[in-house]
């Protein structure tokens, strides 16, 4: 949810924020894409680190820097790996893939 929370955040207004999940044959993905400025370098580096907040100037103080942090890390716990990027033609890209075992998601 946090993923999703923070596209509709830094998307502009009546942008699109796409979202897909492929289940392959090892790894189930999930992309939440947004027509929004995408990520600083800073960002790219940072933004999974605890209390890491991106844009100073965001006027929601319901974010704390807290929310990739905790999702990364459960990610990871369940031996999968979040990505940040930005799109080639702008906008975020977050990708969550983590590992299927004997047909679940571990």
């Amino acid at each position: 949810m946090n993923i999703v929370s923070n596209a509709v955040s830094y998307a502009p207004e009546h942008s699109t924020i796409t979202i897909v999940i492929v289940n392959g044959k090892q790894d189930l993905l999930l992309n939440v894409r947004d027509d929004g400025p995408g990520f600083s370098e800073e960002a790219l580096r940072h933004g999974t680190e605890w209390l890491y907040q991106g844009d100073h100037s965001r006027s929601d103080s319901s974010h704390h820097g807290m929310g990739l942090t905790a999702a990364a890390a459960i990610i990871e716990r369940n031996q999968g790996q979040l990505t940040l990027e930005n799109q080639s033609q702008g906008g975020a890209s977050v990708t969550i893939s983590l590992p299927i075992r004997s047909g679940k998601i571990s």
